[in-house]
C-alpha cells in the first residue's frame, strides 16, 4: 500500500504538548499518583501518539453520548448544558476543567452531572467506578451545587455500556482540593512527592501506563 494510514492518523492528531504551569491544576488529574502529576509539571513528555488516538476516541463518545440526550425521541432525560467550564479559585492556586454534561431526569426533575469514559476492556468485570474518576466528578458536583452524578463507562469497541451514581460528598471534595494543595506546595518547593502508586496496592496498576516509571521514579525510589 503506498499510503501509510497510521502515519497520515498521528500526524492529523498530532499536536504539540505545552508545558502545564505550576498553581493550575485540572480535576482530571485528581486521582493520580501525585509523584506522576508532580513531574508531568517538572519534566513534561511529548504526548504518545497512541494515547492521542484514545483521547480523541474519547473525545468522540462523549460527543456520541450527548447526541443520544438531544434525540428528540429521548423523553426520559433532558440536556442542559454540555461542555461545562469550571473553576474553583483557592488562595494559592486555581482548578479548572471541563464538566462533559448536565442533564436532568424528565420523571422527577432531578439534575446530575454525567462524566463518560471510554474504555477498550470489558465492562462485565467492573462492579464500582474508579477512584480517581470518583474523585474528578465529587469536583465538579462541588463546583456547581449539584447533588448527583453518574460516571457513565462506554465500551469503544461495542458501544456497551455500565454507569454508577455517585452522591455529592463534601468531605471527598474537600480532600481532593486538599490534594491539590499539597501537589502545590511540593511543586513550589521543589519537593518530590511520595511514591503513591508503588506505595498503594490498589494503585499499583497505574505504574503499568506511566511515562515516568521505568526512567525518572526508578532513579528516585524513594
Amino acid at each position: 500500500m503506498p499510503v501509510d494510514f497510521n502515519r497520515l492518523i498521528e500526524k492529523h492528531l498530532h499536536r504539540e504538548s505545552r508545558p502545564k504551569r505550576v498553581g493550575y491544576y485540572y480535576p482530571s488529574e485528581a486521582g493520580n499518583c501525585m509523584r506522576k502529576s508532580w513531574y508531568s509539571y517538572k519534566y513534561p513528555q511529548p504526548l504518545d501518539p497512541k494515547k492521542g488516538k484514545y483521547f480523541y476516541l474519547g473525545n468522540l463518545l462523549h460527543d456520541f453520548i450527548a447526541e443520544v440526550i438531544e434525540n428528540p425521541e429521548n423523553t426520559e432525560v433532558r440536556l442542559l448544558e454540555k461542555e461545562v467550564s469550571l473553576k474553583i479559585p483557592q488562595p494559592e492556586f486555581m482548578i479548572s476543567g471541563r464538566i462533559d454534561d448536565i442533564f436532568v431526569l424528565t420523571a422527577d426533575g432531578r439534575k446530575f452531572i454525567l462524566e463518560v469514559k471510554s474504555t477498550g476492556q470489558s465492562l462485565g468485570w467492573m462492579k464500582s467506578p474508579q477512584d480517581a474518576h470518583v474523585m474528578q466528578i465529587q469536583l465538579y458536583m462541588h463546583s456547581h451545587e449539584v447533588k448527583e452524578g453518574v460516571i457513565l463507562y462506554v465500551d469503544k469497541n461495542s458501544l456497551e455500556s455500565r454507569w454508577f451514581e455517585v452522591r455529592y460528598d463534601p468531605a471527598v471534595a474537600e480532600g481532593v482540593i486538599a490534594r491539590f494543595a499539597e501537589l502545590d506546595r511540593l511543586l513550589k518547593a521543589e519537593r518530590l512527592p511520595d511514591p503513591e502508586a508503588r506505595q498503594r496496592p490498589e494503585w499499583a496498576w497505574m505504574c503499568k501506563y506511566c511515562e515516568y516509571a521505568q526512567g525518572f521514579c526508578v532513579v528516585n525510589k524513594s
